[in-house]
């Protein structure tokens, strides 16, 4: 095939269908808008508390029981 030949082939179809050229046919399908995620709050753990344990000798007042 020689070169012309192709080439006049390639204009061609560029040209052919002009007006249709960079126009999307159809129905076009709508674009969602993307929900933006919210972000998750951390939730603060409790300390327990340390149980102190309790003294030998048992106090009442500061005196000694």
């Amino acid at each position: 095939m020689p070169e012309e030949l192709a080439k006049v082939i390639d204009t061609a179809i560029g040209t052919r269908h002009r007006s249709l050229r960079g126009r999307r046919r159809g129905r076009r399908k709508k674009k969602r808008k993307k929900k933006r995620k919210r972000k998750k709050k951390k939730k603060k753990r409790k300390r327990k508390k340390k149980r102190k344990m309790p003294p030998e000798t048992v106090t009442c007042g500061g005196r000694e029981v």
